[in-house]
């Protein structure tokens, strides 16, 4: 059994969803934080709920209003002989394309079809839950009965579903299980454990004297007492059930273990179920799991040959894990959320390496594309100079910087970017036509992107060189000194083709020597390094936010940035 078609209305973040999922037996669900991802799982889950009473509250409406009802579709094929042979459902079978992702109200015998079963969860404001298969969204449908939910083995690992390693109903343990009766050995189990009180009787000796207070007024009321009263257990409040029976390792009880142990021994359990298929869902599947762990995991999972893995993560490790093909981007807004496939033709070949050196970057809904390391670090200086300011940070606003390394591969990252509706922005150079030229940021801009780069073909050394009142020029050049550029004066004098002093602070202001600086900045990278551009843009944002500097083209550039950053 496989989902091929998710439609979600009104339930929690969704307003409105449609999803058709491809045939893969991996798929990874990315992007930025309150996306909806896991919202995504819950919503399959509730489809295939085995309880009849799943907790739902006005709360897991869209907005908090019961009054647009919660409807939860899910379209399944490649179908169990027991679903298509059930005489109920006889009449519900639709047909479902796997190729096209094409819907048939009606099965289909053509090539490239199967048969299908829509289920529909729906929920109102009286909250009481409904499940029916269904052709059509709207009609009445066949119930889709608690049986039925659990044979399609549907499985949610959270963050906490321990019931799984209990041989609770509807559990993996007992779906794995031989069914047999075993009540029998459980009574005997309680009433050992009543006869075994009765040998240590003088470790409750306390409790008896309660009880012969307890006789006493027994008496005094006219009570019968037969033999007398004494504390014992009481096996209907201890009865043991199957619930009760955990799996364990030795004495050690196996929830015991660390959170990632236990998701990764449930995960691989779900392919032993008997009936030979299952649905499992991963919510944040790198949660308690060291990388060497995430990675076996996911290989573990990608030799099941009878699963469906749909998951959600927010780590880099994962992404560098999985193939391209896996990824799926989810992008939510108040009117709908969309699932974006990151293996689209054109883009998937290019877009492997990029995941792999910037992965961090598909965690999140924005994106600065920066030139180099030096961007980078001046946008991580510029964040936390805004945090000290109270204003929001970038993270808040869902804003990530991903290094192009290389004025050359922007105009590809961004491309990329804008095919799976990331909101991008450029943040670079001026001074290198060659691999990022006027033409090439007129095509970016005509197609939304935000670019940002330094007026009068500067690189970023040079317009801060050029910007800066004289005293944060050398206040940067010791900076350059303490980060460990040595040979600053020299660069300088090279830059400016004269032997100049050796005493900076003797320096002073002069349009070629402004000009030597930058250059000499730039040749020699004085600040090439993430670390180092942060730094410096922590020092030089008091400038950067004077009124002295206002108008010039380094402070104008920083707020159209922080702009584009708030949405503003």
């Amino acid at each position: 059994m496989k989902l091929r078609n998710l439609k979600i209305a009104n339930y929690r973040g969704v307003k409105s969803l449609n999803w058709s999922i491809p045939d893969i037996p991996q798929i990874c669900l990315i992007g930025s934080g309150d996306s909806n991802k896991s919202t995504i799982l819950e919503a399959i889950s509730l489809v295939f709920s085995p309880y009849w009473n799943p907790k739902i509250t006005d709360n897991d409406f869209h907005n908090c209003d019961p009054s647009q009802p919660i409807q939860i579709f899910a379209t399944i094929g490649n179908l169990p002989e027991e679903f298509i042979s059930r005489f109920d459902f006889g009449d519900n079978l639709s047909g479902w394309n796997i190729a096209t992702n094409e819907y048939s109200t009606e099965p289909k015998d053509d090539e490239g079809w199967e048969l299908a079963l829509k289920v529909r969860f729906s929920v109102g404001a009286d909250l009481e839950p409904k499940w029916s298969v269904v052709r059509e969204d709207h009609d009445e449908g066949r119930d889709f009965k608690t049986a039925d939910r659990t044979k399609a083995n549907v499985s949610l690992v959270g963050h906490d579903r321990d019931i799984h390693l209990t041989w609770s109903r509807y559990s993996v343990l007992d779906r794995i299980t031989e069914k047999q009766v075993v009540t029998s050995p459980l009574a005997i189990a309680g009433r050992a454990a009543k006869e075994a009180l009765c040998g240590q009787r003088d470790q409750i000796a306390n409790l008896d004297e309660a009880a012969g207070v307890a006789e006493a007024a027994a008496r005094e009321l006219g009570i019968q007492v037969n033999t007398g009263y004494q504390a014992h257990l009481d096996l209907a409040a201890i009865q043991l059930r199957q619930g009760g029976l955990g799996l364990h390792d030795g004495n050690v009880p196996i929830h015991q273990l660390g959170l990632g142990s236990k998701r990764m021994l449930i995960g691989s359990l779900q392919g032993k179920v008997k009936e030979g298929h299952h649905i499992t869902l991963f919510d944040e599947i790198e949660v308690g799991l060291e990388p060497n762990r995430i990675a076996r995991l996911l290989k573990t999972l990608a030799d099941d040959a009878v699963g469906q893995f749909i998951m959600t993560t927010h780590s880099p490790v994962v992404l560098r894990e999985l193939g391209v093909e896996n990824l799926f981007v989810v992008h939510a807004s108040t009117a709908e959320t969309k699932i974006i496939p990151a293996a689209q033709e054109h883009i998937k070949n290019n877009l492997q390496g990029n995941i792999r050196l910037a992965a961090e970057a598909f965690l999140a809904s924005k994106v600065i594309v920066c030139e180099g390391a030096t961007e980078v670090g001046f946008l991580r200086g510029l964040d936390q100079s805004w945090v000290k300011e109270k204003e929001l940070s970038c993270s808040y606003h869902g804003v990530t910087f991903l290094d192009a390394r290389g004025a050359s591969k922007i105009e590809g990252i961004v491309k990329d970017l804008n095919l799976m509706q990331y909101n991008s922005c450029v943040f670079a150079d001026a001074d290198d036509e060659s691999n990022f030229s006027k033409a090439t940021r007129n095509t970016l801009s005509t197609s939304g992107t935000k670019v940002i780069v330094w007026a009068d073909s500067f690189c970023l050394e040079q317009r801060v060189f050029n910007d800066l009142p004289w005293e944060g020029v050398v206040e940067s050049l010791r900076l350059a000194q303490t980060l460990g550029n040595n040979a600053i004066v020299a660069n300088v004098g090279s830059a400016i083709g004269r032997v100049i002093d050796t005493n900076i602070e003797s320096w002073e202001d002069a349009q070629d020597l402004r000009n030597a600086i930058g250059k000499a900045a730039k040749l020699s990278e004085w600040f090439k390094r993430t670390d180092r551009g942060e730094a410096w843009a922590i020092l030089i944002f008091p400038y950067v936010k004077s009124e002295e500097m206002v108008n010039s083209d380094l402070s104008v550039k920083v707020s159209q940035l922080r702009h584009w950053i708030s949405d503003e």
